[in-house]
């Protein structure tokens, strides 16, 4: 580590709307986040008793975003394996259930050699409504995701409700409008038929979709069909080294839902927030030590990266899906902290870095546009200063990212080239 360098890591901040930076953006205490474990069987009689219950998320301390984040992770998963990403939800202001579903069989077991063409779209409708369409499944309605979730929310409401989670409800209906459908998986397929039957706030899919058909060699055909969110609500974080579910069949799963109207794929390893405003994102970093550990890279507890602060390296992919930190201005504040020293700024034809590094340790730096686009790289740096010629790059706002060699977070910061 680099002494004299501002590194507290902590969430993503806006400086302007849509551009990212490691800084102050959680606006509540995050000790005073509150887990609730339920049972399924305590919120419906009707549900048979289960060993793993229901995860539920709340921080008194946040500014409410009024937002619902049904969370549901993969196959033979409990919410007990996945606290970590509905743990940031919550301390964003998000009102998070992780629910405990039927989930022992997946949707390519019974539907890849399937030779019906409607194979998955029915899985998905059993899994959700608990209707008898699928001859793989026994989910009956008690024990159906969308009961589940509208019991819990019940009981929620009742047992306390200072907390408003009844504004998600109207009888046992589902108000959609303000929901966002989450999961890995398994349970990314269920977030997006989620997001095919309802209009929803945001649809967040991880390691999905997983919709393939050998038989046909094609995606599920409900993927392309029309939906009742706009395309432009679904967001996907995947990995391309994916040892469970090809990155390719997953791409062309995508290209049917229509995610490429809104760019093309970006790699989370060479990008910063706002990452294009893209829909379809990945990670192309290769893990090992476990068969689905690039699987469950993206999300789940013990298989994502963490850095030496044991802060989760993908936090500011997880933080642009969940689209917080959009409108906080602080960052000039931090800046300031930091003893880069950066000139001339405005600049012109070049630019002076200025940092501590008595150790000489090697560091990086990239230099990115307002959109969030690399537009310079230095590698191996070990000198104390680095002066950029800037004479390509286009009058306008830029900004720096300085990291040590393992890509730890030392300083960020914001600079502009004069007309």
């Amino acid at each position: 580590m680099i002494p004299g360098l501002f590194r507290t890591l902590i969430v993503m901040v806006c400086i302007l709307p849509g551009i990212c930076f490691q800084g102050f953006c959680q606006t509540c205490d995050t000790s005073l986040l509150e887990l609730r474990q339920v049972r399924a069987s305590d919120t419906d009689p009707n549900i048979s008793f289960e060993l793993y219950k229901h995860y539920v998320y709340y921080n008194p301390d946040c500014t409410p975003q009024n937002k619902l984040m049904i969370y549901m992770v993969g196959t033979w998963g409990n919410p007990v394996v996945n606290q970590v990403f509905p743990s940031l939800a919550a301390n964003h202001g998000f009102h998070v259930i992780s629910l405990k579903y039927p989930n022992n069989i997946y949707a390519s077991q019974v539907c890849a050699t399937d030779t019906n063409p409607d194979c998955y779209k029915n899985y998905r409708h059993e899994a959700l409504y608990g209707e008898d369409v699928h001859d793989s499944l026994s989910i009956d309605s008690t024990n159906s995701i969308y009961n589940r979730a509208s019991k819990l929310l019940s009981y929620l409401s009742l047992a306390y409700p200072t907390e408003n989670w009844g504004q998600y409800l109207n009888g046992t209906d589902i108000i959609w409008t303000n929901v966002l459908p989450a999961g890995h998986s398994q349970g990314s397929g269920h977030a997006a038929f989620m997001g095919h039957e309802f209009n929803v706030h945001r649809v967040l899919m991880f390691a999905g979709p997983n919709e393939h058909s050998t038989y046909f060699n094609a995606p599920a055909g409900w993927l392309s069909e029309a939906k009742a969110s706009p395309d432009s609500n679904f967001y996907v974080f995947n990995n391309s080294n994916d040892e469970i579910a090809s990155f390719t069949n997953q791409l062309l799963g995508m290209t049917d839902m229509g995610l490429p109207a809104f760019g093309d794929t970006i790699n989370i390893d060479n990008n910063i927030c706002p990452f294009g405003n893209r829909r379809m994102l990945y990670t192309s970093r290769l893990f090992t030590g476990g068969i689905s550990v690039n699987h469950g890279s993206v999300v789940a507890d013990s298989l994502t990266p963490y850095d030496s602060n044991g802060i989760p390296e993908f936090k500011p992919v997880w933080e642009y899906m969940l689209g917080v930190c959009a409108s906080v201005t602080s960052i000039d504040e931090y800046i300031s902290s930091s003893s880069v020293e950066v000139f001339p700024n405005p600049f012109f034809e070049s630019i002076t870095l200025r940092y501590g590094n008595p150790a000489r340790e090697p560091m990086v730096l990239k230099i990115y546009d307002k959109l969030g686009r690399e537009v310079l790289k230095f590698i191996n740096i070990t000198n104390s200063q680095i002066t950029i010629d800037t004479e390509h790059l286009q009058p306008g706002m830029y900004f720096y990212s300085l990291r040590n060699s393992e890509y730890h977070e030392m300083a960020v910061g914001k600079f502009v080239k004069g007309k």
